[in-house]
């Protein structure tokens, strides 16, 4: 018998994880192996309950389904997740009840108390649903632990047009394991019975004071997502907000209005280093632009500090990119498992443009709420025009992060830095320099450049903490050359300095290096163009160091 911690694997696939995909067709070929699997998967009904594969199932004959289904016979539970296509008949004008469609709405009428993980999207409107199907959910179910059904224009709301009887409510309030639940723009209530979840999911919902209701029902909560779209029209902040306190929260993602969000956000006390995802725009920018009183500017710096600090307190996070956008009025905030993104100027006019000054106080404002971040290592600022590093900004930056070790920066905040700090005092852990690719015109003139960065980066190796990398990988070697920020011929000087970049060939890009140190500047150009990778020698600083 071929080995058993094969079988294992493949069993612990379809039995453990209904989320699985192509389950189905796994426990084919798996049965194929030798004569004792196939015994063990054609005798086992516990395999087939989770094996109801709406994806495989739609393109088989109903003498398979159903086999399928008496195989699963003696199970005491049946998984069903899938994508389901209904058709329309449009004699008799409405969708089919034949084939999967039918096999279907039988799983969910005459195996309804069976069912403990439902996670299907069905391709018709949600208002076009079967009353059928409707009846089902209204129905107790003692074992549904996963319950996710979503419709095709499942990021809409609800037609107006659709409404449930007012006697509807969700598994008749009886679903005593139910763990995990996805809304998908059903219509829900307030879900009163429901105190065991562990995942929640939320879509459409009348009043925050409901979703913090909800929230405070399930103290196990441990992964929250609020996805009630950017534009205005949201659940109402009116009425009396609860406060809740969610202890065992680790992950919560927000997409929604601003207000809306800080409203919610000021109201859960989430589990020590809580991941926040929080998106307050749109990603093609067609959110209204909101402007902020610079007392609800303070209010949101207060919310989204006390979130950083309790993720950076009891997480060893490494890596951090901070972006400012002025001129859509973006600012982001982005470690591995924290995220924030807001648009909204904060001005007293509305009316009034946003200089460079208070662009700076902006930034430097937002920047404070990831204060303290002293284990980040790797800084990414992705800042558009206008430069923003000036001095009390710096100053942050050298307080908040004194283990930096890489620094991916603009051409223009690089010469602001070099300009504005002592280079003994600027991050004495600094040993990668990332160069991000920039369009020209090349502001400032590759030639100030120059004389800022090689005497900069002389002076580092000569007090013993030296700039080991400097990284062109956004560049090509002819971009680098002919548009770059720079005369990268002069890195030449510095000796062991690592350039990398990327060279281009047909369809692929292959990372280069080369150490620096030859005097000679044409060297670094010949080794941009040389087609044929070198092995990289080391220079005798390099080897001392």
């Amino acid at each position: 018998m071929p080995e058993v911690p094969k079988f294992a694997y493949m069993f612990d696939k379809i039995m453990r994880h209904p989320e699985f995909e192509n389950r189905l067709t796994t426990a084919r070929h798996t049965s194929q192996v030798c004569a004792s699997w196939r015994q063990i998967i054609l005798e086992c009904p516990s395999i087939w309950g989770n094996l109801i594969d709406l994806d495989c199932l739609q393109q088989e004959s109903d003498a398979w389904r159903n086999e399928v289904l008496l195989r699963s016979e003696g199970a005491a539970h049946l998984a069903i997740r899938g994508k389901l296509t209904l058709t329309y008949d449009f004699l008799a004008g409405e969708y089919s009840k034949k084939g999967v469609n039918a096999f279907l709405e039988n799983l969910l009428y005459d195996h309804w108390g069976r069912i403990y993980w439902l996670d299907i999207q069905i391709d018709c409107n949600v208002d076009r649903c079967s009353d059928r199907v409707w009846a089902n959910l209204g129905r107790a179910t003692r074992k549904m632990k996963f319950f996710s059904v979503s419709f095709r224009h499942n990021l809409h709301p609800v037609p107006p047009s659709f409404s449930l009887p007012p006697s509807f409510t969700l598994f008749a309030h009886d679903a005593p394991r139910l763990t995990h639940f996805h809304q998908n723009h059903i219509p829900i209530r307030k879900l009163e019975a429901f105190s065991t979840l562990t995942s929640l999911v939320l879509d459409s919902v009348s009043d925050l004071s409901i979703v913090l209701e909800i929230c405070s029902r399930n103290h196990s909560l441990q992964t929250l997502s609020l996805f009630f779209g950017t534009h205005p029209g949201g659940p109402s902040t009116e009425g009396h907000l609860r406060h809740v306190n969610l202890p065992c929260l680790s992950s919560l993602n927000i997409v929604s209005e601003l207000r809306l969000s800080m409203a919610f956000l000021d109201h859960v006390e989430p589990g020590p280093g809580c991941a926040l995802e929080l998106t307050t725009d749109s990603v093609m920018g067609s959110a209204p632009m909101l402007f902020l009183s610079p007392d609800e500017f303070v209010e949101v710096q207060r919310i989204i500090t006390k979130y950083a600090n309790n993720y950076f307190s009891h997480r060893s996070d490494t890596s951090l990119t901070i972006g400012l956008y002025p001129r859509s009025g973006s600012i982001r905030l982005v470690a591995r498992r924290f995220g924030v993104y807001i648009q909204a100027f904060c001005v007293p006019d509305p009316n009034a443009q946003l200089g460079p000054v208070q662009v700076s106080t902006l930034f430097l404002g937002f920047l404070r709420t990831v204060d303290p971040a002293y284990s980040v290592k790797d800084l990414t600022l992705d800042v558009s025009l206008p430069p923003i590093l000036d001095h009390p900004t710096i100053d942050f930056f050298l307080t908040a992060m004194p283990a930096l070790e890489t620094l991916s920066i603009s051409t223009s905040d690089l010469i602001s830095l070099l300009n504005g700090i002592d280079h003994r005092y600027l991050f004495p852990q600094l040993r990668k320099l990332v160069w991000p690719f920039s369009y020209p015109p090349r502001t400032p003139p590759p030639a100030e450049v120059t004389a800022l960065l090689i005497p900069f980066l002389t002076r580092r190796r000569n007090l013993g903490i030296p700039i080991r990398e400097i990284d062109f990988s956004e560049w090509s070697p002819n971009s680098l050359v002919n548009d770059g920020p720079m005369d990268v011929g002069e890195l030449e000087e510095v000796r062991g300095l690592k350039v990398v970049w990327n060279f281009h060939q047909k369809y692929t890009r292959t990372k280069r290096e080369h150490v620096c140190g030859t005097r000679r500047r044409k060297k670094l150009e010949e080794r941009l163009f040389d087609d044929v990778p070198e092995p990289v020698e080391m220079c005798e600083s390099e080897e001392e160091s």
